[in-house]
């Protein structure tokens, strides 16, 4: 029978994508040292009869999980925050105000950026009437 992988070489094979919208990776670099110092511990031997059946610490193992969960966890609220609609849509406007005055973003983008992601896309055709800068007549809009 093969050894058994060790939990700190299995967590080198985890790639940890931040493309997404949520990833433990950024709760994990913000307690690098705790996150490395526990799974290198749930790698070590038993520490006495009493602990696990197996060569590695079950001790070790379980405080490394419940701090990978307790980081879950406070990542998965810091995201709720940033989710919140209302504060979303005020930072979102503040955003769009400060490309606006750059000249970034023409003006009446709030309504139209809003309308997208309240509504998850918008018809082309709809953005005149959206922004108010034309009807939906065919006449001129600057998106």
């Amino acid at each position: 029978m093969p050894p058994t992988p060790s939990l700190a070489r299995l967590s080198t094979f985890i790639h940890y994508d931040t493309g997404s919208l949520w990833s433990v990776a950024r709760g994990l670099a913000r307690n690098v040292q705790k996150y490395r110092a526990l799974l290198m511990a749930a790698d070590s031997p038993r520490r006495g009869d009493l602990d696990g059946r197996g060569a590695l610490s079950m001790e070790a193992l379980i405080e490394f999980c419940e701090f990978f969960l307790i980081i879950c966890i406070d990542q998965v609220e810091f995201m709720a925050t940033l989710l919140d609609p209302e504060d979303l849509l005020r930072r979102m406007d503040l955003h769009i105000k400060e490309e606006v005055q750059t000249g970034r973003f023409p003006k009446g983008s709030f309504p139209l950026l809003r309308e997208a992601l309240l509504a998850g896309e918008v018809q082309r055709g709809q953005a005149g009437e959206i922004t108010r800068l034309r009807g939906a007549d065919g006449a001129k809009c600057c998106f």
